[in-house]
């Protein structure tokens, strides 16, 4: 068959999609099952999710069921609303749970191992918010796991000093700790 002009290719173009099949994506759920076990919403997609969202280079072994919230995006909104079940319940859960999201959502690092405060930056801040929480009666960086800069497994003195060294001695990247989340 040969076509003289473009107009007649747009419309047998526009005819054959018309009449095709349209296939939709593969649909998947953000049902809280992080870690592909057959269990949504345990302790262990938790912390799945957790090592998922950090600097660590932890792979999620089903992103999609992380997606709490239904947005595309692995994040710390994500982090916060299983935090938020773990405590008080199903309450927590957004209405009409679970939602249909991504089967490949973007993964958002939340969270960096050494940035104790919170504003995803390592500095001298960081090591003040540590000092505090130590020392003033200050609250406990949360997650817990972002203070511990030199990845033993617990929040210290040792994690200042840890960052200091780092900052101001060209001492060792924070490191990241499985002991946190085992």
């Amino acid at each position: 068959m040969k076509f003289k002009s473009i107009s007649k290719i747009l419309a047998v173009l526009t005819v054959f999609l018309i009449s095709a099949p349209f296939v939709s994506a593969q649909e998947c759920y953000g049902d809280g099952d992080v870690n592909n076990d057959g269990i949504s919403l345990s302790v262990a997609d938790m912390v799945a999710l957790a090592r998922g969202i950090t600097n660590c280079g932890y792979t999620i072994p089903a992103p999609w069921g992380a997606d709490l919230d239904g947005n595309c995006i692995i994040d710390s909104a994500d982090f916060a609303i299983y935090y938020c079940f773990y405590k008080t319940g199903i309450s927590c859960l957004p209405p009409g749970f679970p939602l249909l999201t991504c089967c490949d959502p973007q993964i958002d690092i939340a969270f960096i191992w050494g940035d104790a405060n919170g504003n995803h930056t390592i500095n001298i801040l960081d090591v003040t918010a540590i000092l505090s929480y130590l020392y003033r009666s200050v609250p406990r960086p949360d997650p817990d796991f972002t203070g511990d800069a030199n990845g033993d497994g617990s929040f210290g003195i040792l994690d200042a000093t840890y960052l200091i060294a780092y900052l101001f001695k060209s001492g060792p990247a924070p490191q990241c700790s499985s002991q946190f989340f085992d």
